[in-house]
């Protein structure tokens, strides 16, 4: 029973995990750059669903909604102000920019919250046993927004225009500007669809782990990118699976095993070991092609 309570636990953070870095995983498949601003943005989202909820003591689902808007917002600022003026320059530039704009960003986002870590209010205080087994209104929740939101996202990529010209500027973004996609405006929905499941992904963090800290953004950037590279650059199918596995790995280990080492440490040392049996990732295709 000891086993099966830490894997649900880790099937939910897995979950958290992988709507982290869904949104960059989308980012990467249309622009090829590594986003690195992005752990910001979960920390803005997260930021704002806290204060939505102590704060305020608004609703949880004002909370949810104005981390995603947050989020959103904050993605398209900085894909406006630190990418667009780069053009087509070096990705490695780009990324650059990334890490200066998630720095600052930090920087700022401390001096106005305080560094201190502070508690989130539960949006439901409800508890179930069953043979052993504890499970808390909280983890269903969070377990629900998940699914709904890489539902709704695997029907926008496979049932609207939009969805189908992403993919399109991934497999090949001349052969799509020739057949008419509007490639800067998808650019645009893409840092505004995978910002905003970053910012729900920063409240969903934060309820798992009852805290918010402005430097989390930190600790989300570098799971975000673990995640990634795991599941292979730009599957949107990789990241599922490698999001899921960190989750599981990390609960079961920290929880069961009783290993003396950190849990971001895991993610690290659990890339390092899979890249040097798969560097390809999980799945070595770019979301654009279809099984």
């Amino acid at each position: 029973m000891i086993v099966l309570q830490h894997g649900i636990n880790g099937l939910i953070i897995g979950g958290v995990y992988i709507l982290m870095a869904l949104g960059l995983t989308l980012i990467y498949g249309v622009l090829r750059v590594l986003h690195f601003a992005h752990g910001l943005v979960v920390a803005v989202g997260a930021y704002a669903g806290w204060r939505a909820l102590s704060v305020h003591q608004q609703p949880f689902w004002v909370a949810l909604l104005l981390a995603m808007l947050s989020g959103a917002v904050l993605g398209l600022l900085i894909e406006r102000l630190a990418y667009r003026p780069l053009g087509t320059t070096s990705p490695l530039v780009v990324l650059v920019a990334g890490v200066g704009v998630a720095i600052m960003g930090e920087d700022l986002l401390t001096h106005i919250a305080l560094p201190e870590r502070r508690p989130i209010p539960a949006p439901t205080t409800a508890v179930w046993h069953w043979r052993g087994l504890t499970i808390t209104g909280t983890q269903v929740l969070v377990l629900a927004i998940t699914l709904g939101l890489l539902l709704a996202l695997g029907w926008l990529l496979r049932y609207t225009r939009l969805g189908l010209a992403m993919q399109a500027i991934a497999a090949d973004r001349e052969a799509s500007v020739l057949m008419g996609v509007h490639v800067q405006r998808v650019i645009i929905w893409t840092f505004w669809i995978g910002s905003a499941l970053a910012g729900a992904a920063g409240l969903l963090i934060a309820l798992s782990f009852n805290a918010f800290y402005p430097t989390m953004g930190t600790f989300a950037g570098e799971k975000a990118f673990a995640v990634v590279v795991m599941g292979g650059l730009g599957s949107v199918a990789g990241t599922v699976y490698a999001g899921l596995s960190l989750g599981l790995l990390e609960s079961l280990l920290i929880g069961y095993v009783h290993v003396p080492i950190e849990r971001d440490a895991i993610a690290f040392l659990a890339l390092i070991i899979f890249l040097l049996l798969r560097p390809a990732g999980f799945v070595k295709r770019v979301f654009a092609e279809r099984g």
